[in-house]
Protein backbone atom coordinates (compact mmCIF):
# COMPACT_ATOMS: atom_id res chain seq x y z
CA UNK A 1 0.00 0.00 0.00
CA UNK A 2 1.12 3.25 -0.88
CA UNK A 3 0.54 4.98 2.53
CA UNK A 4 2.69 7.88 1.45
CA UNK A 5 0.24 8.61 -1.60
CA UNK A 6 -2.60 8.78 0.61
CA UNK A 7 -1.27 11.02 3.46
CA UNK A 8 -0.45 13.21 0.45
CA UNK A 9 -4.06 13.06 -0.65
CA UNK A 10 -5.77 13.39 2.65
CA UNK A 11 -3.57 16.77 3.54
CA UNK A 12 -4.19 17.99 0.09
CA UNK A 13 -7.80 17.48 0.25
CA UNK A 14 -7.75 19.09 3.77
CA UNK A 15 -6.29 21.75 2.87
CA UNK A 16 -8.34 22.75 -0.02
CA UNK A 17 -11.47 22.18 2.28
CA UNK A 18 -13.06 25.89 2.59
CA UNK A 19 -14.81 24.07 5.77
CA UNK A 20 -14.62 20.64 7.22
CA UNK A 21 -18.15 18.37 6.73
CA UNK A 22 -20.99 18.43 8.39
CA UNK A 23 -21.67 16.44 11.93
CA UNK A 24 -17.91 15.92 12.94
CA UNK A 25 -19.03 16.39 16.60
CA UNK A 26 -21.57 13.44 16.34
CA UNK A 27 -19.49 11.34 14.52
CA UNK A 28 -16.39 12.62 16.78
CA UNK A 29 -18.58 11.25 19.90
CA UNK A 30 -19.49 7.57 17.80
CA UNK A 31 -15.84 6.69 16.91
CA UNK A 32 -14.89 7.37 20.96
CA UNK A 33 -17.08 4.72 21.16
CA UNK A 34 -15.90 2.44 18.34
CA UNK A 35 -13.22 -0.56 19.10
CA UNK A 36 -9.61 0.28 19.66
CA UNK A 37 -8.20 -1.40 16.54
CA UNK A 38 -11.06 0.54 14.10
CA UNK A 39 -9.32 2.57 11.41
CA UNK A 40 -11.00 5.74 12.91
CA UNK A 41 -10.48 5.32 16.10
CA UNK A 42 -6.59 4.47 15.68
CA UNK A 43 -6.41 7.83 14.23
CA UNK A 44 -8.20 9.67 16.83
CA UNK A 45 -5.92 8.15 19.15
CA UNK A 46 -3.03 9.42 17.70
CA UNK A 47 -4.14 12.79 16.69
CA UNK A 48 -7.61 14.79 16.69
CA UNK A 49 -6.56 16.81 14.13
CA UNK A 50 -5.93 13.76 12.27
CA UNK A 51 -8.55 12.29 12.61
CA UNK A 52 -10.41 15.53 11.05
CA UNK A 53 -8.23 15.28 8.08
CA UNK A 54 -9.48 11.62 7.75
CA UNK A 55 -12.78 12.38 8.22
CA UNK A 56 -13.60 14.72 5.77
CA UNK A 57 -11.49 13.04 2.69
CA UNK A 58 -13.74 9.91 3.34
CA UNK A 59 -16.99 11.65 3.59
CA UNK A 60 -15.91 13.28 0.20
CA UNK A 61 -14.59 10.20 -0.73
CA UNK A 62 -17.95 8.84 0.05
CA UNK A 63 -20.09 11.04 -1.82
CA UNK A 64 -21.75 11.82 -4.86
CA UNK A 65 -20.15 14.82 -5.75
CA UNK A 66 -17.30 14.21 -7.88
CA UNK A 67 -14.19 15.68 -7.73
CA UNK A 68 -10.58 15.02 -9.30
CA UNK A 69 -8.60 12.42 -7.56
CA UNK A 70 -11.69 10.87 -6.25
CA UNK A 71 -11.23 7.38 -7.29
CA UNK A 72 -7.73 7.28 -6.36
CA UNK A 73 -8.77 8.63 -2.79
CA UNK A 74 -11.47 5.96 -2.62
CA UNK A 75 -9.59 3.21 -3.89
CA UNK A 76 -6.54 4.31 -1.45
CA UNK A 77 -8.64 4.25 1.93
CA UNK A 78 -10.34 1.14 0.96
CA UNK A 79 -6.84 -0.51 0.64
CA UNK A 80 -6.33 1.23 3.73
CA UNK A 81 -9.30 -0.56 5.59
CA UNK A 82 -7.79 -3.70 5.09
CA UNK A 83 -4.16 -3.60 6.11
CA UNK A 84 -3.47 -4.75 9.52
CA UNK A 85 -3.54 -2.61 12.55
CA UNK A 86 0.28 -1.59 12.22
CA UNK A 87 -0.11 -0.79 8.82
CA UNK A 88 -3.11 1.92 10.12
CA UNK A 89 -1.30 3.32 12.95
CA UNK A 90 1.83 3.50 10.51
CA UNK A 91 -0.79 5.63 8.76
CA UNK A 92 -2.04 7.77 11.67
CA UNK A 93 1.30 8.24 12.78
CA UNK A 94 2.31 9.93 9.22
CA UNK A 95 -0.97 11.45 8.61
CA UNK A 96 -0.78 13.40 12.02
CA UNK A 97 3.22 14.37 11.19
CA UNK A 98 2.19 15.64 7.92
CA UNK A 99 -0.63 17.90 9.54
CA UNK A 100 1.72 19.41 11.74
CA UNK A 101 3.78 20.87 9.06
CA UNK A 102 0.98 21.81 6.68
CA UNK A 103 0.03 25.17 6.97
CA UNK A 104 -3.32 24.95 7.52
CA UNK A 105 -5.89 27.67 7.94
CA UNK A 106 -8.71 25.50 8.86
CA UNK A 107 -7.90 24.88 12.80
CA UNK A 108 -10.06 27.72 13.71
CA UNK A 109 -12.82 26.71 11.89
CA UNK A 110 -12.97 23.41 12.76
CA UNK A 111 -15.05 24.63 15.84
CA UNK A 112 -16.75 28.22 14.59
CA UNK A 113 -19.35 28.75 16.47
CA UNK A 114 -20.38 32.39 15.34
CA UNK A 115 -23.72 32.86 14.37
CA UNK A 116 -23.83 33.41 10.67
CA UNK A 117 -25.22 36.27 8.71
CA UNK A 118 -28.50 36.11 6.54
CA UNK A 119 -29.05 34.53 3.26
CA UNK A 120 -26.54 35.75 0.56
CA UNK A 121 -28.65 35.39 -2.25
CA UNK A 122 -31.59 37.73 -1.04
CA UNK A 123 -29.17 40.67 -1.38
CA UNK A 124 -27.84 39.26 -5.16
CA UNK A 125 -31.75 38.83 -6.09
CA UNK A 126 -32.23 42.14 -4.69
CA UNK A 127 -29.64 43.77 -6.59
CA UNK A 128 -30.37 41.97 -9.45
CA UNK A 129 -33.90 43.55 -9.75
CA UNK A 130 -32.53 46.78 -9.08
CA UNK A 131 -30.67 46.95 -11.58
CA UNK A 132 -33.42 45.70 -13.86
CA UNK A 133 -35.45 48.82 -13.13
Amino acid sequence: MDIQNLVKLVVEHYQQSPRGPYKVTQALSKVKQDSATSTQRIILDTSELAWRAFFAAKKAADSNHGFRGQAELTRLLNILSTQATEDRQDFAQQLAHALEGADLQLTSQVEDTRPRSGPKRRCMYACFNVLQL
